[in-house]
């Protein structure tokens, strides 16, 4: 059997995929970071200086790093919700109308039952039987 010497061949297929992995990924990065710093060459700003400022006032303090967390949940939050049920073949279409009914069902049901002398959303139905008695939920 002959014998292959080239390195890759040696690798693992675990190793092999991680280091294909970061090639990818790493390459991609180094392609925005570079056409990032072009398009701040043309508009006339040192990229060198700017990608210093950057991470010295995101990664230089502890408000800074608090700050990109703060700013970064939402996100990635937003992009879970796209990328697992992508994973299992479901599509997300952005409908809020889900997430509002069920919230605005739980808030209905704790504001019908909160002990509330007289809440001022009901004011209006005062003579309604139906919203007199708290215990009875009509949902």
């Amino acid at each position: 059997m002959p014998r292959n010497d080239s390195s890759t061949s040696r690798l693992s297929p675990l190793l092999r995929t991680l280091l294909d992995l970061a090639t990818q990924y790493g390459s991609m990065v180094l392609i925005v970071l570079l056409l990032f710093g072009l398009i701040l060459a043309i508009s006339g700003n040192d990229p060198i200086q700017s990608y210093k400022d950057i991470l010295t006032s995101t990664l230089g303090s502890p408000y800074g790093f608090s700050e990109v967390i703060v700013t970064m949940t939402p996100m990635l939050i937003t992009a879970l919700a796209v990328a697992l049920p992508s994973r299992i073949g479901l599509i997300n279409v952005g409908d809020r109308a889900p997430g509002c009914q069920t919230g605005s069902h739980v808030e209905l049901t704790l504001a019908t039952n909160i002990d509330q002398p007289n809440p001022g959303w009901q004011s209006h139905c005062q003579g309604c039987d139906q919203h007199r008695n708290h215990s009875d939920n009509h949902f």
